[in-house]
C-alpha cells in the first residue's frame, strides 16, 4: 500500500500530452493576429494606380491599329486598348512609381489575347520572378489572384497568341493589392469617378442583359 502523503507521479505520456496542448495554445494565442491581418488581407483590397508604363512595341497597320499609346490600357476609359506588334514574346511593363504590394491583377483581353502569357514583377526594372504563368487562356477577363507581392514593376509577357496574324491586345488592366499594406491607396470608384472593378463591372452588365432577355 502508498503512504498517504506519498504523491503518485503522473504517467510519462500523459505530462507530455499536457505540454503538447500548453505549447499549442501559446502559439495560436500568437498566431491570431497575424491570421487576422492574413484574412483582411486578402477580403480588403485597393486599386493601386500606375504611374507610368513601356511596351514592347505598337501595333503600326493602318486600318485597324489603335493610337499608340502605351497608357491606354490603364487609363479607366474601356474604348482605348493597347496593342502589339504581329510578332511573339511581346510585352507590356507597368511602374507602380515606387513599391507596392500587389496580389490581384485583371486583364481586359480584346479579341487578340494571348492563350499563354507570364505575369513577372520587379523591384528594379532589371531583376524579374515570376509570379504566374497563365495557361491555356480564352480571353476576355482574366482574374489573377496571387500571394502578395511587393514589387515597383509589373510585366505582362505574350508567350502564345490566339492568333499568329495578330498581336496581343489589352483594354484595361487593374492592379490591387492589400489596403494595409497600401495605405496611400484607395477603392477604383476614388481614382476613376463610380467605377467598379472589372470583374463587377462586367458581372452587373452580364446579370442585366439577361433580365431584358425575352
Amino acid at each position: 500500500f502508498l503512504k498517504p502523503n506519498k504523491k503518485i507521479k503522473q504517467p510519462i505520456m500523459r505530462r507530455y500530452h499536457k505540454n503538447t496542448l500548453y505549447l499549442i495554445a501559446i502559439s495560436l494565442l500568437f498566431c491570431l493576429p497575424y491570421l487576422a491581418f492574413s484574412q483582411e488581407q486578402v477580403l480588403d483590397l485597393v486599386f493601386l494606380k500606375v504611374n507610368s508604363v513601356t511596351v514592347s512595341s505598337f501595333d503600326d497597320t493602318t486600318d485597324w491599329a489603335p493610337m499608340p499609346n502605351a497608357m491606354a490600357g490603364v487609363d479607366g476609359d474601356l474604348q482605348s486598348r493597347w496593342s502589339s506588334k504581329f510578332i511573339d514574346s511581346q510585352w507590356i511593363c507597368f511602374d507602380f512609381g515606387k513599391a507596392k504590394t500587389v496580389s490581384k491583377i485583371e486583364i481586359l483581353w480584346e479579341r487578340a489575347y494571348a492563350i499563354d502569357y507570364e505575369v513577372l514583377a520587379s523591384q528594379d526594372g532589371q531583376n524579374w520572378h515570376q509570379v504566374a504563368l497563365m495557361k491555356d487562356q480564352n480571353g476576355e477577363l482574366d482574374e489573377i489572384s496571387f500571394a502578395p507581392q511587393a514589387a515597383r514593376y509589373i510585366k505582362i509577357l505574350g508567350l502564345k497568341r490566339f492568333n499568329s496574324e495578330w498581336g496581343i491586345s489589352i483594354w484595361e488592366i487593374e492592379f490591387y493589392g492589400p489596403a494595409k499594406l497600401n495605405p496611400e491607396d484607395k477603392p477604383i470608384g476614388e481614382v476613376f469617378s463610380g467605377r467598379k472593378p472589372l470583374s463587377e463591372d462586367l458581372k452587373a452588365k452580364a446579370t442585366e442583359e439577361k433580365k431584358e432577355e425575352p
